[in-house]
């Protein structure tokens, strides 16, 4: 534990010092670390390798493996910059970034039944963003195939390919099916 913390804080030192030495930043130039999920049998158990960057928790991907969890970091990263945002200098801490709630906001209507129909929630009674997926519900993979069967059936919809299992991406196909 102690080595990979030293690890970490000269991969963050070296990161921050050669910033200063470059106007602009891509993710190359941030410390990066990875870490292997397991243990429980949830949905994130689909994706066992997690890749972030040091000191700037949120900013992390998921995958099957170590590069495809680096490839997903690498496009949230991109995507996180093509909205404008400002970029933490590469080895300095980076604050609490809450996430958007603009998608999920304007597919209330869906969200109302799908939570009432499918989950027996009430969607007022709970804090749902523009990156909330169906894992946050269901705590095993067998319960989140239950309920996207569920949803086939009730909407006539398929959503097990949606990126993540998205909700808001499964009330836009509740939204295109008229649902």
């Amino acid at each position: 534990m102690r080595q990979q913390f030293l690890m970490s804080s000269w991969k963050t030192a070296s990161k921050l010092v050669s910033s200063y030495f470059k106007k602009s930043w891509s993710i190359q130039d941030y410390p990066t670390e990875y870490r292997q999920i397991s243990g429980q049998d949830t949905g994130e158990e689909q994706f066992p390798w997690e890749a972030r960057i040091i000191n700037w928790y949120w900013m992390s991907g998921k995958g099957h493996t170590k590069q495809e969890a680096f490839k997903a970091l690498q496009e949230n990263f991109i995507d996180y910059q093509a909205k404008g945002n400002d970029l933490p200098r590469p080895g300095s801490k980076s604050g609490m970034v809450f996430t958007s709630v603009d998608q999920i906001n304007y597919l209330e209507p869906e969200g109302i039944i799908l939570f009432k129909e499918i989950f027996g929630l009430d969607y007022y009674g709970m804090f749902i963003s523009d990156d909330t997926t169906l894992y946050d519900f269901c705590d095993t993979k067998e319960k989140a195939q239950r309920k996207i069967a569920k949803i086939q059936e009730k909407y006539g919809i398929r959503v097990e390919d949606i990126s993540g299992l998205r909700i808001v991406g499964i009330l836009e196909r509740m939204r295109e099916a008229g649902v």
